[in-house]
């Protein structure tokens, strides 16, 4: 066809880009899933407690999910990480 090539794995600079960019767009959804799941699993009595304390929505967030979502936090980052390190 004529179209100019260039050889896009040869380049360090621009493979390891490219492999970046790979193992960040194929592990998001899996990790958008856990966390998704993590916050739909906080009881609303906890959400209920907060508003009778007159917090609003962005304090409810802060201090409700980083406490219950732990087991959550630990799972991704140590499966994250283990899917970094394999990949390079």
């Amino acid at each position: 066809m004529g179209l100019p090539t260039y050889n896009w794995l040869g380049d360090p600079a621009i493979a390891l880009k490219g492999i970046m960019i790979m193992n960040i767009w194929s592990t998001a959804l899996f990790f958008m899933v856990i966390y998704l799941a993590a916050l739909q699993d906080i009881p609303q009595t906890l959400y209920e407690a907060a508003k009778l304390d007159r917090a609003d929505g962005w304090r409810q967030f802060i201090y409700n999910y980083p406490s219950l979502a732990e087991a959550c936090n630990l799972l991704c980052g140590g499966s994250g990480g283990d899917w970094d390190f394999s990949t390079f």
